[in-house]
């Protein structure tokens, strides 16, 4: 199993993935854990895909942008 963790990862997934990482020992799962400097947590996955997916990606991204601010011109 492989993990990626970039150091802009947003936190809630870092702090998953150290809880992820700390259970996989106990139950002595073989991961592959790195770590990429300087790397945020999307640009750094969507590298695995291909141009379609990361143009979808980015759509998504942008529609949950628009709605949160949608959201907060609400309350």
């Amino acid at each position: 199993m492989l993990i990626l963790e970039g150091e802009r990862t947003y936190p809630s997934i870092s702090e998953s993935i150290d809880r992820f990482l700390e259970k996989a020992e106990e139950e002595e799962v073989e991961v592959s854990y790195e770590f990429y400097p300087h790397k945020k947590h999307i640009p750094m996955i969507t590298q695995f895909f291909g141009q379609e997916v990361r143009d979808m990606m980015m759509c998504w991204a942008l529609f949950e942008k628009k709605q949160v601010s949608q959201e907060k011109r609400r309350a």
